[in-house]
């Protein structure tokens, strides 16, 4: 017997290839090899699909919760990662996005609107922040000379 070595096509720079189930698990599968952009984390061997046009690319998930002490769930989850779907229709799927995950449904983002978003985040944790510590002095949770002080350490100043 005479074993066929074949060498793998080349990659685009930021890509490799890796391997992807397709088929259907009734009908058949095969492995085959597709490019994948380094910064995707799915395993598209594990996660099969009927075709190769069906694999998009996944990156690292990272979210938030919003809890409420009045409530046993959480009252807002927020996911991100970044997403691309290279055989979609719409051609601004198909190249690398930010896809942020929320119960009123996905919103994709190009990079410049998840710059902007992320901004309006930062400013909205900072009101968030401040929000706690005037409901902790107002409850007498904390001490105010010692917030001060904290405030002028976290900005580099001394106490």
């Amino acid at each position: 017997m005479t074993a066929i070595v074949q060498t793998p096509p080349a990659t685009r720079p930021g890509f490799k290839l890796v391997p992807a189930t397709i088929g259907s698990p009734t009908k058949g599968q095969a492995l085959v090899y597709v490019e994948c952009p380094n910064w995707c984390t799915e395993d598209h061997a594990d996660e099969w699909q009927h075709s190769v046009d069906d694999v998009s690319h996944w990156g690292d998930y990272f979210g938030a919760s919003i809890p409420s002490f009045t409530q046993d769930d959480a009252a807002l989850d927020l996911s991100a990662r970044v997403f691309a779907d290279p055989y979609s229709a719409d051609a601004r799927m198909r190249g690398a996005h930010v896809l942020v995950e929320t119960a009123a449904g996905d919103r994709h983002l190009t990079s410049q609107m998840a710059d902007e978003i992320a901004d309006d985040l930062i400013k909205l944790a900072g009101k968030i922040r401040e929000a706690a510590r005037v409901a902790s002095q107002a409850n007498g949770d904390s001490d105010p000379d010692m917030d001060e002080a904290l405030r002028r350490v976290r900005q580099g100043g001394v106490a």
